[in-house]
């Protein structure tokens, strides 16, 4: 079982983009400097989400998925990649699951539950094969996504979960205090190798 972590910022956040700069911080980024990252999205290279622009990260350690593909290349295509970071030592595999294992994974919660582009009752959630898989009809537009599985997310070595807003403050409140239903939400299915932190605004904590 992953130790559970909450932090709830006492200041207002504006957007889940500024608890991400704070995640950030917390988590040393600029030891990045000297690392790899894969991303699921080339439009999260210019974006103020994850403002690699700002860090002096060499362009080769940055893995950004092929969105000129169509969604079922783009995956196969992804998980070629992974398969030769681990492959060639620059990505670890972790000892217990024997899949890619990375220090720090961040998630995002939607106000359904979801986590990645994992959404309650999909099989995705329970994939057992594919490191990388894609969804064709998602709840949440754009109908095509693609995304790590369980798999791969819960092989981290440890996950920051970062969520806001006061329209996600009951899921919030369903994920962390009913554990035992059989009928998890996806959000309630992430357990990291190491320690799992949800990093919470005040508004999404205000019914805990």
């Amino acid at each position: 079982m992953s130790c559970y972590f909450i932090t709830i910022f006492l200041l207002h956040l504006y957007s889940t983009y500024l608890a991400f700069k704070l995640i950030s911080s917390l988590f040393f980024i600029s030891s990045l400097l000297s690392s790899h990252i894969l991303i699921l999205s080339t439009k999260l290279l210019g974006s103020p989400l994850f403002s690699l622009g700002q860090i002096p990260i060499p362009s080769g350690n940055v893995y950004a998925i092929n969105d000129a593909l169509s969604a079922e290349g783009a995956t196969d295509d992804y998980e070629t990649c992974l398969r030769h970071l681990v492959k060639s030592k620059i990505v670890d595999i972790s000892e217990a699951t024997r899949f890619p294992k990375f220090d720090v994974m961040l998630l995002g919660m939607g106000p359904d539950g979801h986590v990645a582009s994992l959404f309650s009752g999909h099989p995705l959630v329970h994939e057992k094969e594919k490191w990388v898989t894609f969804i064709k009809e998602s709840p949440k537009p754009p109908p095509e996504k693609i995304t790590f599985t369980f798999l791969i997310i819960n092989s981290s070595a440890n996950i920051a979960l970062a969520v806001a807003g006061a329209g996600k403050a009951n899921v919030v409140h369903k994920s962390l205090g009913d554990s035992e239903s059989s009928n998890l939400l996806p959000v309630q299915m992430v357990s990291p190798e190491g320690e799992l932190v949800w990093f919470l605004d005040k508004a999404v904590a205000s019914k805990l």
